[in-house]
């Protein structure tokens, strides 16, 4: 992941701009663009958080087999939730 893709870009700043109603503050447009700033720094966060738990684990299952002594249903609900979070169990 680059800097660029952790940032709004300026097409999605003139959009919130310009959806504003045209008496809207200079602050209400801020707060607006601040607001969806947040909206994507949160959702980079989780995923950036989710992708160092599940390193963790593989790092952890390598080094003491962890699935090799772990019921299957729960390999099975593993694998469902990498699944879900878009994460390849290969990776």
């Amino acid at each position: 992941m680059e800097a660029k893709d952790t940032v709004m870009s300026k097409e999605e700043q003139t959009k919130i701009n310009s959806d504003m109603p045209s008496d809207a503050k200079y602050g209400e447009v801020f707060q607006s663009i601040a607001k969806a700033q947040a909206e994507i720094t949160g959702r980079i966060m989780k995923q950036e958080g989710i992708k160092e738990m599940v390193e963790w684990v593989k790092e952890y299952d390598r080094l003491n087999n962890l699935f090799l002594y772990t019921p299957r249903t729960f390999k099975e609900k593993w694998q469902a939730q990498l699944k879900k979070w878009g994460i390849d169990k290969n990776e």
